[in-house]
């Protein structure tokens, strides 16, 4: 339903409505949740800049009962406390557990770099499936406090760490310091949010990816992801391919992934389809 959002967490519902159409159907929402599903709360996510241009408030409401203390679920094997109303988005990014399932399969054994990591939706089931070493980089510092606390939940504090820093700064450092690792994970927020910011929006997709590729280590994998509608599949292709021809280097995609199968894609609205995953094994040119 174009302008509505809603992510169930048990019994939680977090809703974002993101259009004035929707707005003036707010009650009937939330009468229609109270009365299919009888939730424990009903949080109504407004801070989303595309409600400021339909004139409508960014302040978040709890628009029925009480959200529990902490708040849990479950996914890839892993148990997460999640911040709906602190949070991103609607608090979870559930659209991307099949890329996060299938980055922790070849995980064992290796070092990790989960950059933009969040509250660690790769970085702990990677350390779960037996990662020697997980560095998971993020700018917030309520972000990383959560994901803290989900590697202790999860059992997995001895092999992770959590570092608040922004990434570009990060990957420079690490490229000075010699640091290498053998899988890095790039899964950045929307970079081109409108379609008169693909130019930046490109520039700083083909920078992140570049400086990521410094860092990986000879016969690593790289995990690129990107959520804006406005960077396509190809175009974010051609960057991975172009970044690795720069500094010379073979690269070779062998999975190509997307969002979840509870977030369909309507041809008769192309925005649906956004999210976009490659996997890519990194050598020294032949």
């Amino acid at each position: 339903m174009p302008g509505l959002v809603i992510d169930r967490f048990g019994s939680v519902f977090s809703v974002q409505i993101t259009t004035a159409g929707m707005e003036v159907r707010k009650d009937l929402i939330l009468n229609a949740l109270i009365e299919l599903f009888a939730p424990t709360a009903v949080m109504f996510k407004n801070d989303n800049g595309q409600r400021e241009l339909e004139q409508l408030s960014l302040v978040s409401e709890l628009a029925y009962g009480v959200i529990p203390n902490p708040l849990l679920i479950e996914e890839n094997n892993a148990t997460f406390e999640i911040d709906i109303a602190g949070g991103q988005k609607t608090g979870w990014f559930y659209d991307h557990r099949s890329s996060r399932q299938l980055a922790a399969s070849f995980s064992n054994g290796l070092k990790v770099l989960d950059l933009f990591c969040y509250t660690g939706a790769w970085s702990i089931p990677a350390a779960k499936a037996g990662a020697a070493h997980v560095i998971a980089v993020d700018a917030s510092a309520d972000a990383l406090a959560l994901a803290e606390a989900n590697a202790e939940r999860n059992h997995v504090a001895h092999n992770t760490q959590f570092i608040r820093s922004d990434v570009f700064d990060y990957l420079k450092q690490a490229r000075l310091d010699n640091e290498l690792f053998d899988v890095i994970i790039v899964d950045p927020p929307a970079l081109i949010k409108r379609k008169k910011d693909f130019k930046a929006g490109y520039e700083a997709y083909r920078r992140l990816n570049q400086q990521a590729l410094q860092v990986l280590s000879k016969n690593g994998v790289l995990i690129s992801a990107s959520c804006s509608f406005h960077l396509s599949r190809d175009n974010l292709h051609e960057i991975l391919r172009a970044s690795s021809r720069h500094i010379d280097r073979h690269l070779a995609f062998f999975a190509s992934t997307g969002q979840g199968m509870d977030h369909p894609i309507d041809p008769a609205v192309p925005e649906t389809e956004y999210l976009k995953t490659f996997f890519c094994r990194v050598t020294s040119s032949f």
